[in-house]
């Protein structure tokens, strides 16, 4: 039995499967703390395989569409990934090949785009606009789908309002 609480399930005489684990933060809740011209962002996740479809999301952030979002996640074929699009235009769509890493940054500001894994880094996009943003979704995406889902644990997730150094993306997947 777990220490601590799950998402309930409801049952009733026949077998049952929990929806997956998707967490929020919009509005002013969001807005307090993003940078909408420069960030980077860091996530380490536990318990993941590598499962055949769409992108798995470590984290999206959003307007509530397609068209202006920014998402962190691996491929099917265990790449990283680092997407940007901006009124519908993808802007950077960065891919790390490499072992699987559990450990993903990536670090934007406009003509500036990277992303690390596994120590390993992508080839930087110079020539990329920012998405308007108001909101992060974290193990999914806004419009979720079965396909974009972590099927992991995110272990830790970290922050930084500034673009960080290339070497610092590498030197924090490692």
């Amino acid at each position: 039995m777990a220490s601590f609480a799950s998402s309930y399930i409801p049952t009733t005489d026949a077998a049952a499967t929990r929806a997956a684990d998707v967490a929020s933060i919009s509005g002013s809740n969001f807005s307090s703390w993003y940078r909408q011209d420069e960030g980077t962002v860091f996530a380490d996740a536990v318990g993941v395989s590598i499962i055949s479809g769409a992108t798995r999301r470590y984290l999206e952030i959003s307007d509530g569409t397609i068209s202006e979002r920014t998402f962190l996640g691996y491929s099917s074929t265990s790449n990283g990934r680092f997407f940007i699009t901006d009124n519908g235009t993808t802007q950077a769509d960065i891919n790390v090949i490499s072992t699987f890493s559990p450990k993903m940054a990536a670090g934007y500001v406009a003509n500036g785009i990277q992303m690390a894994a596994n120590g390993v880094l992508g080839t930087e996009d110079t020539s990329a606009n920012l998405p308007t943003v108001n909101r992060l979704i974290l193990g999914s995406q806004d419009s979720s789908t079965a396909n974009t889902f972590l099927n992991g644990t995110i272990r830790r997730l970290t922050y930084w309002p500034a673009r960080l150094p290339n070497e610092t993306l590498q030197n924090i997947t490692q």
